[in-house]
C-alpha cells in the first residue's frame, strides 16, 4: 500500500547521535600503515651489534613510535 497524504508515518530514521560505521578497508589500511615504523624500529633493534649500547628510548624517538608500545613488542609482550 501505497501512502501520499500526512497521514501516513515516516521512514525510520537512525537517531541523530548515531555516529557513522568505520569503514573496515580504511581501519585496515590505517592500521598497516601506522605498524610500519614501530615494525622498522624493531627491525633496527634485531640489527644492532650485542656489544654497541643503545637505549629503547633513542630508537623510540628516531622512529617516532611509543616507548612503551616499543618496549611490548621488543619484550614479547602480549595484551592480557
Amino acid at each position: 500500500v501505497t501512502c501520499t497524504d500526512s497521514s501516513c508515518p515516516e521512514t525510520p530514521r537512525a537517531p541523530p547521535n548515531t555516529k557513522p560505521r568505520l569503514n573496515t578497508t580504511t581501519s585496515t589500511d590505517y592500521n598497516a600503515t601506522a605498524m610500519a615504523p614501530i615494525d622498522d624500529a624493531i627491525k633496527d633493534l634485531k640489527s644492532r651489534n650485542l656489544g654497541k649500547h643503545f637505549t629503547l628510548r633513542e630508537v623510540a624517538k628516531k622512529y617516532k613510535v611509543n616507548y612503551l608500545t616499543l618496549r611490548r613488542r621488543w619484550r614479547g609482550v602480549t595484551a592480557s
